[in-house]
């Protein structure tokens, strides 16, 4: 059985872009979102970054555009060698 490519997919926190990252397909994509420890792991961020957010903040994920997908690549590169570990970058705005 032959393997797709995982894609990449952007996270929408109240309809901004904030975060991209890479899954198998958006059925994975979406539960990842969805899941306490993702949830858990966004707030600790945002805390740190003293960005406003709670649990209640409208998420909402879909297919990054290719500016998007470019900056996640150049991301990913960096850490190439660092194993099977899941990438979430962080859209900065330069």
């Amino acid at each position: 059985m032959m393997r797709s490519e995982p894609q990449i997919f952007a996270l929408d926190i109240a309809n901004e872009p904030v975060f991209v990252f890479e899954a198998a397909n958006a059925h994975t994509a979406e539960a990842l979102v969805r899941s306490s420890r993702f949830v858990r792991a966004l707030a600790n961020f945002c805390a740190k970054q003293r960005k406003a957010w709670n649990a209640n903040a409208v998420l909402s994920m879909r297919a990054a555009t290719a500016a998007e997908v470019s900056f996640y690549r150049e991301r990913a590169a960096e850490f190439a060698d660092t194993g099977d570990r899941l990438l979430v970058a962080h859209i900065t705005r330069e």
